[in-house]
């Protein structure tokens, strides 16, 4: 049989998922994500150096803690979009979004044919390495197919104008308001508060709700309670990536220890 798809589950019985953003190549940073008590993933493999082999021990790792993993590829990369699916991601995350024919071809790129254009593959980790119990490959692209994840970014000024048709796409799951790329796109970079930035946001927000898809943002673009996040529709939140969690934590604990108190190694079992 199929493994089970922990982010598609996610998003079909969640009213909020949370997630982490991993820039680490050590697959540690996930098992640690799972303890910490995330819901999901998100591995950038457009910023950070992750190849399909460290993303394949990401999985692993991920599964063991039963997150879900979502993966941020290269933009306009079918290739590496196969490659991480094939090594058992469970939904793709696609930047720089404009267009409804770029929808229609990030939701090609992650599912076989007839639905996509995705190369054929059925003895990977996304089919069970063929032990996935369907009587024909056919049946197992199907199933693969049905659960899948594919999630686009909007994050530039012609997406948003184009939001509506992108909305209405067949096929994606979820979009995601790219708060910071917007406002470089905007000629405000960084100024996440600006109007033209909100307002953008509102509408690709209203957009996902008539067409009720989970909207996804980052901790910085989200409103500060959960209940406001449901009036929105936003059911999906990422906050810190790995890196800023470890400065954080490193430099409030170099600065206790300065000053003789260091609580971080006081609740640590096994450090002090």
């Amino acid at each position: 049989m199929l493994l089970k798809n922990r982010l598609r589950e996610l998003l079909e019985t969640r009213s909020l998922s949370v997630g982490a953003f991993i820039t680490m190549t050590d697959s540690t940073a996930v098992d640690v994500a799972g303890a910490a008590g995330y819901d999901f993933v998100l591995l950038d493999a457009e910023h950070a150096a992750l190849t399909p082999e460290t993303i394949a021990n990401h999985v692993r790792a991920a599964r063991a803690r039963n997150l879900g993993t979502l993966v941020r590829v290269p933009e306009g990369d079918k290739g590496y979009i196969q490659r991480v699916l094939d090594v058992g991601v469970e939904g793709i995350e696609v930047p720089h979004v404009k267009t409804a024919a770029a929808a229609r071809w990030a939701v090609s790129a992650v599912r076989f044919p007839p639905e996509g254009s995705r190369g054929v593959f059925t003895k990977g980790v996304a089919a069970n390495y063929g032990a996935h119990g369907y009587a024909t490959p056919g049946e197992a692209m199907a199933a693969i197919n049905a659960q899948v994840v594919c999630n686009v970014i909007i994050e530039d000024v012609a997406g948003a104008e184009n939001i509506d048709e992108i909305a209405a796409v067949p096929g994606v799951d979820f979009i995601t308001f790219g708060i910071n790329d917007y406002s470089g796109s905007v000629g405000v970079p960084g100024q996440i508060d600006h109007p033209s930035v909100r307002e953008a946001m509102g509408k690709v927000l209203a957009a996902c709700r008539r067409e009720n898809i989970p909207a996804h943002v980052t901790g910085t673009a989200a409103p500060d309670s959960v209940e406001a996040m449901h009036a929105l529709g936003i059911k999906v939140l990422t906050s810190a990536s790995d890196a800023m969690c470890l400065l954080s934590g490193m430099r409030t604990d170099a600065q206790q220890s300065r000053r003789g108190s260091d609580p971080v190694l006081r609740e640590t079992e096994g450090i002090a």
